[in-house]
């Protein structure tokens, strides 16, 4: 039998003590970093429930749907904002409700049948989406925006 090298077993004495005596980092620090605020605080500002008949054109290779040729997308949409921003975005939506709400429903219809079928979180949509909020509600306002509840179904 072969005898260890003295370095060999050197290290693994130092390995096996300093797993004993254990690393004894600052249980204050990590304490510390729990107590320290927020980088940012964000809110949800609710830019409503949508209901939208979207008129859907059926792929070329024969397939046919039971329920016609329409399908609807229902969501709650969200803007991610500043709280700082609160009140100016609510005057704006206040003054823009009504044109946002016929542009997100342009926008919706207008998509294609694989951006609403295919794309995980309407990825495309949601960036239509986005370009529509920053116009109407202010450009540095909006942080992102939020679907919830998506649900797609035929008509």
């Amino acid at each position: 039998m072969r005898a260890m090298p003295k370095t060999f077993v050197f290290g693994l004495i130092s390995f096996f003590l300093a797993l004993l005596m254990g690393c004894h980092g600052s249980v204050e620090y990590i304490d510390e970093m729990e107590m320290l605020p927020v980088k940012e605080e964000l809110i949800e500002f609710s830019l409503g429930h949508h209901v939208i008949p979207i008129p859907a054109t059926l792929p070329g290779d024969g397939i046919e749907w039971a329920h016609g040729n329409s399908l609807c997308l229902t969501f709650d949409l969200c803007a991610i904002i500043d709280p700082k921003h609160e009140k100016y975005v609510h005057s704006q939506w206040e003054h823009a409700e009504g044109i946002f709400r016929n542009d997100v429903n342009e926008v919706c219809r207008q998509a294609r049948l694989d951006e609403l079928t295919d794309e995980p979180d309407l990825i495309t949509l949601r960036g239509r989406l986005t370009e529509i909020a920053t116009r109407r509600l202010g450009k540095d306002r909006i942080r992102r925006l939020v679907l919830n509840g998506i649900n797609l179904q035929p008509l």
